[in-house]
Order: C-alpha cells, then structure tokens, then sequence
C-alpha cells in the first residue's frame, strides 16, 4: 500500500511538473501584511516619558534612555556633548570605571553611553542591578579629572588620525558646506575646541541639559509592564526637573548658485565627491514616501541609477549611492561616489545627469513598483525586531506623529504615483542651487571642475583657503639634498649599512610594541606585537612574506609591491630623479607648510612631506585598497627628531596607522650598523 501510494504521488508530480510552463514566471502571491507589535507607555511625576514593548521570546531585556535636547550649537566648544557623553561611561560618584565594567561583565551585560543618554542591555534576570546601574551613570557621573583626560586625549587622538584620512576630511567639508560653520549640524570639533574643554565645563553641561521631562525611556524584552514601572520609580523617579526647552535649528538658505567646494589633497589618487542640499523634510511630510522613492530610484542601492551608471556602465567606481535625511529640523539630499582623479569631472557630470533626470522625467513604472517592493520589505523585516517598535513608539511621542503613522506606512507609500516622485524629486533635489564637493588632488582634478560653477578651495577648518602657495622654482631633488643634510649630511648616511629602530605604545589599555630592522640593499622587516599577538613584514630582496599567528603567507604582485613601497627606509635609500615628482603646491601637515614629493616604488606611489622650515620629513603617506575595494591612505607621522650616536638625527616620536585610529608610538631606540642585525634576521 505504501509503495502504491508513493507511485501515484510520483504520477502526479511528474504529471504536473509537464503541465507547467516553466518560461513564465510565476504570479506572486499576496503580500503578508506586516503587524506592529503593541506597546505601552507610562509618565512618572517628573515628566519621564517610559515605552515598554514585552517580548518574552528571550530572557534578556534593553534599556535606552535619550534626552531631546535638540541641536546643540556648542561654538567655541565644539565636542562638548560628545565628550560628556563619554565621560558618563567612565565612572559615577558611587562607582568606579573598573567596578562598573566589573559588575557588566559579571552580568554579561553591555553599557554604552552617549552625549544624551545611555543603554544597557543583557539577561532579565538581572533586571534591577542593570536599571540602578543605568540610573547611577545618567544620573551621578563623576566628571573626574583622570577620566577627563584619557578622554581627551582619545578624542586628540581621533582628530589627528583623521587630519589626513579622505572620508574624514569629506565629512567635515560637506557638512560645513550645506549648513555652516555657525550652525550646529556643520559646526566642527577640532583640536583646539577640545582643549578648550575642561571636567567643570561637562559637569555644567550634563547638569544643565540632562532633565527628566526632556527625557524618554525605551524598556524592550523580557519584563512586564508593572514590573518596568516599578523598576524606573525606584531608580529615576527623583530625578529632579530642570527648566530647561529643546534647542532648535534653522533652515540654512540654499546657494545662490551651483558652485564647487575643494579640499586638495595631493596624496590623494582618487576623488571624494559628495553633490546634494540642504533639505526640510519631517517624518510626517505629506510627500515623504515619494521622496523616500525618489531617493531609492536615484541611488538606493545597486539597482539604482547611480551604481548601474557610474559603476555598471562607466566603471568610474565601486559604487555610487544617494541619501535622504528625515528630520524635524533639517537634513540633507547627498549623491556620493569615489572615483580615479582622471574622471572626477565626468563621474560629476554622470551625477548631474542622473539628479536632473529624475527631476524632468517620470519614473518607469517597473522602477517605481521594485522601489515600493524594496522599502516595504525593509519595512516588514524591520518589525521582526522588538526595538523598531520601541523606536516607532518614542518618534511617535517626540515628534507628534499620528498614531497611526506606521500603521499606515504601506498604504502610503503603495498609492505613490510617478508623478509624485517627480514632484518631490523637484522639492527635495536642487536643481541651481546644489553644493558640490570634492576632497581630491587639485592639481589634477581642479581645472575640470570649474564647468560646473566657481570652484572655491577650504581648508580643513571648513574657512577658504584662498589661492594655493607654489613651491616655486625648487626642484625635488633639492627638497632631497635639504632633507639629506637636516638629519646628518650625505656623508654620514653613506656610511650606513643597516638599521634598527624599536618603540612602544599603548592603545586602548594594551602595551603594544613596533621595530623595523633594514639592511642594504634590500631586505627589511616591520613587527607588531601585543598580548592579543603579532603580525611581521618581511622584504628580501624580490621575495616579501606576512608572518603572524604561526602561519606564514608569501605575497606577490599588488600586494607584495604594497609592502614594498614603504619599507625601505627614505633616508637611506637614494632615490632616481626619474622616481621623483615635487607637488607644485604646498602641502598643510598638522598646520606645518611641507614639501610633497612623490616617489615611486615597485609602481606604487609614496607621498614623503617635508618640513618647508626645518627640511625633516614629518609625514610619509601611501594608498592601500581596504576592504570592500575602496581605497585607504596610510599615514605615518614623524617628530620630535634627537640625534643618534652616529650623529644622523632620528625622530623619537611616530605615529602608525592602526585600522580606522593611529597609534602614538614613542622610539626607544634608534641605531645605525648595529652588531645585532644580520642576514639571518630576515
């Protein structure tokens, strides 16, 4: 019987499987409608405003606490707010910094904070000790001096390892562009507006703007109402009011015209392009969803216009992509790419074409229907996570949204039109009055830029810059003869056949050492090393290899020539004039006017800066490919310079590359022709 039934099963398989006509595609069926999980919602006496979405799937729970502040304009000390947030995470005035990440990880919980609030998250179970710890860092953090300083100086840091780096630079001249330098979401933070701060002056700001009625709190897990209420009246309910009203913003003025805002980077072997506006878009605009379309069709992803144009079809780059802010104050239309110096015009020009298009034509309506499709399935997806529906229920209260507004997003958004794209496309994306920017090599990039309106060059202060300073009739070779004679004369390197340097760090807590061994003509060795392990470079002649974590990996082409590039030491190798190119311009290292020459190695392109006042080399700068095909820039600072035994000056403080942050290394050792290098070591 069994057998009988599975050949009449197979009979009609097959039976069906002929009947189908496997050239059309089949009807898909009706889509499932998506369901917002309920919520609910609290008050305590002092004004703080409590979302709890139960979700009992799981035994953990989340808690996010957020101040609507609004924008803050903090001017001549820019940085505030972040690094009151930061300091926040650092100790309270009843615990330590060490015995809150002790208590965290007891519980397995994560602790983060911000600069208007907090979040923990972890096992419910531990419910209580996590909302009184919550409680003890928003409400009592200590602002100590020790603690301000390490912040501080991470955050220095942080400036300096971006004073170079391509996306970095684009961020703060785009922003600075489209909003201004005096408007809170274009100010900058720079080293000097940090060190104007002070523990006194995040200790006023955390008093002044942390207040209760201001404030909500997002309860998300394994808990229930009542158990969520009584646990924020008992930690938050004290919580004294402040009178205090949200900042706002205003609504820059667009240009008067299009115009095109350069930052040279003359090490840089591609452009950064951002092309956009500023825009006055809130969640509950009546065209939101035919923006939101808009903005998808033009560069919502690989299917959009941008990526199959620049990359598809002109392989100007890895990828071209557009964004639209959503906010009740203001935020910004950008298209952006990165693209080879030689066809910054025409991927601009791609842009352009692309931008007015959508503003002049109507959308096909299969473009139109795989954007809605696309943004209705992010939008079902999204609900699958309990803490969308507690970020839907908190825009809801803070901005004064519908209740319904999420309810009904699909509605919306599925009865948009062609038309309506167009028409918000019209509102949304400037036409004359757009801001386009680039962060490139302006001696190759510049002179086709000006097609598209007056090209003005800023510096890294977001200020222009003004006409560029030449080098004048100085030769590369000569920027070479004043180095080689600033750290000892040709004379004294000559007699060099080997090298060593070793020096020290410490990142994030963790001791970390660095040295580079050299030895003529060719052989050179670069080590890293930490508790967490190491990683050696090794060059012997044509034969370079990776060593780290017991396995050895031989490199070739590309990546061998990468490592190439920068191991030999500049100040013991002579270079051929054919290897050199002097920038025509002057180069700003760290607010030092630097020579910028160009060498190249094995066919990659070093940039050596040196110092137009002392002849030192203070910078050396390389492009490597990162992850995802973009391209990197490597720098490795040089200062304090001392000289060594052999009378050659050498400098005692460096900084290294080190993924998106530089590690400060101090040199504890310099030494040429020691007796401890040999052949062997390489």
């Amino acid at each position: 019987m069994k057998r009988l039934l599975f050949s009449i099963l197979t009979l009609v398989v097959v039976t069906t499987a002929c009947k189908l006509d496997r050239s059309v595609m089949p009807e898909p069926g009706p889509a499932r409608e998506p369901v917002i999980a309920s919520f609910e919602e609290f008050t305590l006496e002092n004004g703080l405003t409590v979302i709890v979405v139960e979700d009992h799937k799981l035994p953990r729970i989340s808690v996010q606490l957020s101040v609507d502040m609004g924008p803050q304009l903090e001017g001549d000390y820019a940085g505030l707010a972040s690094m009151t947030g930061d300091l926040m995470r650092e100790g309270t005035e009843n615990r330590s910094k060490e015995q809150l990440d002790e208590e965290i990880d007891f519980m397995g919980a994560r602790l983060s904070t911000f600069s208007s609030g907090a979040f923990v998250s972890g096992l419910s179970k531990y419910d209580e000790s996590m909302m009184e710890i919550l409680a003890d860092v928003v409400l009592n953090p200590s602002f100590t001096n020790e603690a301000f300083d390490k912040v501080q100086q991470q955050t220095l840091t942080g400036i300096r390892s971006n004073a170079d780096d391509p996306g970095a630079l684009m961020s703060d001249l785009y922003s600075s562009r489209i909003y201004g330098l005096d408007h809170a979401y274009g100010e900058l933070v720079t080293e000097e507006t940090v060190e104007n701060l002070s523990p006194s002056a995040c200790r006023m700001f955390h008093e002044t703007h942390f207040t209760p009625h201001l404030s909500y709190m997002a309860i998300v897990g394994d808990i229930t109402l009542e158990e969520a209420r009584a646990l924020v009246e008992k930690n938050f309910g004290s919580w004294a009011q402040k009178r205090l009203t949200p900042s706002t913003a205003s609504v820059p003025e667009l240009p008067a015209e299009t115009y095109v805002a350069l930052l040279d980077r003359p090490a840089s072997v591609q452009s950064e392009i951002r092309v956009g506006n500023r825009v006055h878009l809130p969640r509950d605009a009546e065209d939101a969803e035919a923006a939101a379309l808009a903005n998808m069709i033009l560069g919502g992803g690989s299917l959009a216009r941008l990526y199959l144009n620049l990359r598809e079809d002109k392989s100007y780059t890895y990828g071209s992509y557009s964004s639209l802010g959503t906010n009740r104050y203001v935020s910004a239309f950008t298209a952006q790419a990165a693209v080879r110096n030689e066809v910054t015009d025409s991927a601009i020009a791609e842009m352009l074409y692309e931008i007015n298009r959508i503003r002049t034509e109507l959308v096909s309506e299969d473009e139109l229907q795989a954007a809605k499709n696309y943004l209705a399935g992010s939008f079902g997806r999204s609900l699958e996570s309990p803490q969308t529906v507690a970020s839907f229920a908190l825009n809801i209260k803070r901005e004064g949204l519908d209740p319904d507004h999420y309810n009904n997003y699909l509605q919306r958004l599925q009865a948009v039109t062609a038309e309506e794209v167009r028409a918000a496309a019209q509102k949304y994306f400037a036409e004359d009055n757009l801001t386009i920017a680039v962060v490139g090599k302006a001696s190759e990039v510049e002179e086709g830029l000006a097609q598209f309106g007056e090209v003005v060059r800023y510096g890294r202060d977001g200020m222009p810059a003004g006409d560029a300073e030449l080098v004048g009739d100085i030769t590369a070779v000569d920027v070479m003869n004043n180095y080689y004679e600033a750290i000892g004369g040709r004379e004294a390197l000559n007699g060099v056949s080997s090298y060593i340097m070793e020096a020290e760090a410490n990142f994030n807590g963790m001791a970390i050492t660095v040295s580079e061994v050299w030895m003529s003509p060719d052989k050179y060795s670069q080590s890293l090393n930490s508790p967490m392990g190491g990683q050696k470079s090794i060059v012997n002649g044509d034969a370079v290899r990776i060593e780290a974590g017991g396995q050895v990996q031989n490199l070739e082409g590309e990546q061998a020539a990468e490592v190439k590039a920068g191991a030999f030491i500049f100040e013991l190798r002579n270079y051929d004039v054919s290897e050199l190119n002097l920038l025509p311009e002057f180069a700003d290292v760290n607010g030092e006017k630097a020579y910028a020459v160009e060498a190249t190695v094995s066919g990659n392109t070093v940039t050596h800066y040196f110092s137009a006042e002392t002849g030192l080399r203070i910078r050396s700068s390389q492009t490597a490919q990162g992850p995802g095909g973009q391209s990197m820039t490597l720098n490795q600072d040089f200062s304090d310079y001392q000289a060594t035994e052999s009378g050659i000056l050498a400098p005692r403080m460096m900084t290294i590359p080190l993924g998106p942050q530089s590690l400060e290394a101090k040199i504890t050792r310099v030494e040429y022709n020691p007796s401890d290098v040999s052949a062997s070591d390489f």
